[in-house]
Order: structure tokens, then sequence, then C-alpha cells
């Protein structure tokens, strides 16, 4: 089968996302995104192929507008704050591979538990009850 959650660039660990943020440019929010790619790519070879996907699937890049813009709070963050990002990303943030051709639907965490919570009868989850049905259901079966 074609799924595949994320790009398989690097596993999206603290270090990871740690060089993922060295490599953007001082002036990247006054710059397009093909400026901003063109720069990465002359000392990241592979950037405009592959790394700037889990960039953008994992919100560290913008470019769904004409003005590139990167999370800048990131930067303030220590290592146990950037631990937390990747937590947030890791439970909340789920959809196929968008660069892969797949008829994969994508679905969303957060919409995905609050259709669970609306579905309910008391109007609550249990939190790793849902994560253990949407993983069997929608990721597992495709493995």
């Amino acid at each position: 089968m074609s799924f595949s959650p994320f790009a398989r660039f690097r596993n999206f660990t603290l270090d990871n996302l740690k060089s993922l943020l060295e490599i953007y440019p001082e002036a990247f929010d006054t710059m397009n995104w093909d400026e901003v790619g063109n720069i990465i790519e002359s000392s990241h070879k592979g950037y405009k192929k592959t790394s700037y996907q889990q960039a953008c699937q994992f919100g560290l890049e913008d470019k769904s507008d004409k003005q590139y813009r990167i999370q800048n709070y990131l930067y303030n963050f220590d290592d146990s704050y950037l631990r937390k990002y990747i937590e947030f990303w890791a439970c909340t943030y789920y959809a196929p591979n968008p660069y892969v051709n797949s008829d994969d639907p994508p679905i969303i965490i957060f919409c995905e538990i609050g259709k669970a919570v609306l579905n309910s009868p008391n109007y609550s989850i249990d939190y790793f009850d849902f994560f253990e049905k949407i993983l069997v259901e929608k990721v597992m079966i495709f493995c």
C-alpha cells in the first residue's frame, strides 16, 4: 500500500527538529518560498525534495501564502519545550503523507476527538481507548 503518514526525511526527534530550525536564513520572513527553498537547497541538498515536506507536516513552515513563514516562537523554546512541541504533533497530527500518491483519506486528530466526544452518550471519551481505536481502524489496516 502507499500509506505513509509522514514524509520520509528523518525521524522526528529533538535533534532533527533543531537541525531543521537551523537551516532557515535569517531574512526568511521577507522572502517567498522559492527564494528560501533555493537558499536552503544550495547548502542542504534535497531540501526541496523531501525535508521541506516534513517541515510543513510538522508545522515548522507555512508556504500557503505568497509570503513564506516559519514558526518563529520555536526559536525561543529550550529543549524541554521543543520536546513538548514534538509530543503535541505526535499526539494530535495525523494525515497520510500528502506528497505520496494515495487514496487514503486524511484525518485530523482534533476533529476525530471532537466527533467521538459529540457522539458519546456522556460527552466524554477515554483518551487511550480513542487512540487505540483510531490507530487500529485508520492506521494499522494499511501496514
